[in-house]
């Protein structure tokens, strides 16, 4: 179903189940979608502190993934006082264990030139090598909202393509969002528990809510 048929999905599931209609009243309808939003990550995220297990369950042909990645084309862009070369992340990613809401990156037509990804401590254990890197091998490095390349990467080219995994408000209504049976009933309940444990918001004329007591 779409990203817009599933929110529907929620918000019929909350009229007919354990919410009091009084409860709902309290709520803008754009308030319960971010709570939405928020719910499908937090059940995308749960149990990072299981870290092998996680990672295992969060494979290359896991729904919580691939089903829900973006392919964009993003340029190369230099960091003149890094000497580096860098891209923008185009999209707010999943914000799961070693950065891996950055699925694949590769040169925007050579899609078997494959990235690798490098952590910080990546750089103090690669600096006691003669060579500082592997040859041959191309790298990047999320800091903040860069993606910062090393390694043999060839200074023809001019755009990558970053396949992510993005929070579940970067997509749009008519987004096409796969999900496993039962999903919609624990993001029901999540939702519930976070109406019930937050004051309602104002949502102003620019769609953004404000922090309001009743």
């Amino acid at each position: 179903m779409t990203k817009g048929q599933f929110i529907e999905l929620i918000k019929r599931n909350l009229q007919g189940g354990d919410a009091p209609a009084e409860l709902l009243s309290r709520y803008d309808p754009r308030e319960i979608e971010l709570y939405i939003n928020m719910a499908f990550d937090s059940l995308i995220n749960q149990n990072p502190s299981e870290k092998y297990n996680y990672r295992q369950e969060l494979g290359l042909d896991n729904w919580k993934y691939d089903n829900l990645t973006k392919v964009f084309f993003v340029p190369i862009l230099e960091d003149t006082e890094r000497k580096k070369r860098y891209s923008e992340l185009p999209a707010h990613i999943l914000n799961v264990i070693d950065n891996n809401g950055i699925r694949m990156i590769f040169p925007k037509h050579e899609e078997e030139t494959i990235f690798f990804p490098r952590k910080a401590t990546d750089d103090f254990l690669m600096s006691g090598l003669d060579v500082g890197q592997l040859s041959g091998m191309i790298y990047y490095k999320l800091e903040g909202k860069r993606v910062y390349y090393s390694g043999d990467i060839n200074c023809d080219w001019k755009d990558v393509a970053m396949k992510l995994a993005l929070k579940f408000s970067e997509f749009n209504d008519e987004d096409e969002v796969e999900v496993p049976d039962g999903t919609d009933i624990q993001i029901m309940q999540i939702v519930l528990q976070m109406m019930m444990a937050k004051q309602p918001m104002d949502i102003v004329n620019d769609g953004t809510p404000q922090q309001t007591t009743r």
